[in-house]
C-alpha cells in the first residue's frame, strides 16, 4: 500500500513539473492623463486610453458609472450610453466670417459625438453694391462660394438643428430669417416637431444683443414644436467664453479673424451636447414616444400665405 501511495505521489509531481511555466503578470502601465485646459467636457467615462477628459485615468479615479463595456476590440474601455447617431444640421448666416467660425466649431463638436453633420450657410440677400463696399464681407462671400447652401431638405433630414446668426439690432439677420420663413410647409406637416434646436451668435459689443438674438431665434422653435437646448452653466467652458447660458457667443470687436479658442471650445461643446440630446430624442421619436394625433392640414389654412 505504501508503495502504491509513493507511485501516485511521484506521478502527480511529474505532472505538475510538466506544466508550462506561466510568467508573473506584469503590472499594466497606467496612461498619462492630463486635462485639456480648454476642452474639459468630462462625461464621466474614460476614453480609449483609459483617460478622463478632465484628467486622471480609470485606475486612479473612480468612474464608469452610466457607462457600458464597449465592443470586444475595446475590452476594458467604457463608453457613454448613447442611442443611434443623430443627424445634425448646422445652418447659419455669416457676413464677414465670425459666425462661420462658430458654425464650424459646432459642427466639429457634433461630428466628434458621432453625429452625421451637414454644415450649411444660407443664401446672401444683400446687393452686390453693398457687399463691394466692405472688403471683409466680399472676401468671406468668396470663401464660401462653393460651399453647400441650406435647403428645406436639410431641416427635414435633421434630428437636431443649430442655427447661427450675427446680431442685427438685437435680432437675427434677415438672410437667416428669410430661410426660416420658407419652412411653413414643413411646419404645417409636423415635420419639424419633436426635434432638438439650439442657437449661437456673435456681436461687436458685449451688450450688442447676443441674448436677445438667441431668444428671438428660439421664438420660431417654439412654433415648430422643437425642444430648445441651451448651454446652461453645464461646463467650465461657458464661463471661460463669457458666461452666456443661452448659446455659444463671441464678442468680435472690430476684428474679422473669427472666434477665439474659448469661444470655439464652448461651440464645440454645444455641438456635442446637441448631438447627444438629439440622438436620444430621435430614438424616442422612432419608438413612438411622441406619437399624437397631429392637427389636420386644414387647421393651418392660410397660414403659409400670410
Amino acid at each position: 500500500m505504501r508503495r502504491f501511495v509513493l507511485i501516485i505521489t511521484l506521478l502527480v509531481s511529474l505532472s505538475v513539473a510538466a506544466l508550462p511555466a506561466t510568467a508573473d503578470p506584469s503590472p499594466t502601465e497606467e496612461p498619462s492623463c492630463s486635462a485639456d485646459p480648454l476642452v474639459t467636457m468630462d462625461d464621466g467615462c474614460p476614453d480609449a486610453r483609459g483617460c478622463f477628459r478632465g484628467g486622471g485615468n480609470a485606475r486612479t479615479r473612480a468612474g464608469g458609472r452610466g457607462c457600458r463595456r464597449d465592443t470586444p476590440a475595446a475590452t476594458g474601455v467604457y463608453a457613454p450610453l448613447v442611442a443611434e447617431a443623430a443627424n445634425i444640421a448646422v445652418i447659419y448666416y455669416s457676413a464677414t466670417g465670425n459666425v462661420h467660425g462658430l458654425a464650424q466649431a459646432v459642427a466639429e463638436g457634433a461630428t466628434g459625438a458621432g453625429a452625421e453633420v451637414r454644415l450649411r450657410h444660407v443664401e446672401e440677400l444683400a446687393s452686390e453694391l453693398l457687399i463691394s463696399q466692405n472688403q471683409y464681407w466680399g472676401r468671406h462671400r468668396s470663401q464660401v462660394a462653393e460651399a453647400p447652401v441650406a435647403t428645406l431638405d436639410d431641416l427635414e433630414w435633421a434630428d437636431g438643428v443649430a442655427f447661427g446668426s450675427p446680431t442685427r439690432f438685437g435680432n437675427i439677420a434677415a438672410q437667416l430669417k428669410q430661410f426660416i420663413d420658407q419652412a411653413g410647409v414643413l411646419w404645417q406637416a409636423g415635420k419639424l416637431a419633436d426635434k432638438v434646436g439650439t442657437a449661437f451668435t456673435a456681436s461687436q459689443n458685449p451688450h450688442g444683443g447676443q441674448e436677445t438674438t438667441i431668444l428671438a431665434l428660439n421664438n420660431t422653435l417654439y412654433h415648430w414644436g422643437m425642444l430648445i437646448l441651451p448651454l446652461g452653466y453645464t461646463v467650465r467652458e461657458v464661463f471661460a467664453a463669457g458666461g452666456n447660458p443661452y448659446g455659444a457667443s463671441f464678442v468680435t470687436g472690430h476684428t474679422v479673424t473669427g472666434p477665439d479658442e474659448h469661444a470655439r471650445a464652448v461651440a464645440r461643446y454645444q455641438g456635442q451636447r446637441l448631438a447627444r440630446f438629439s440622438a436620444v430624442i430621435a430614438q424616442a421619436r422612432r419608438d413612438g414616444a411622441f406619437a399624437v394625433q397631429r392637427p389636420d392640414p386644414k387647421d393651418f389654412a392660410g397660414a403659409t400665405r400670410l
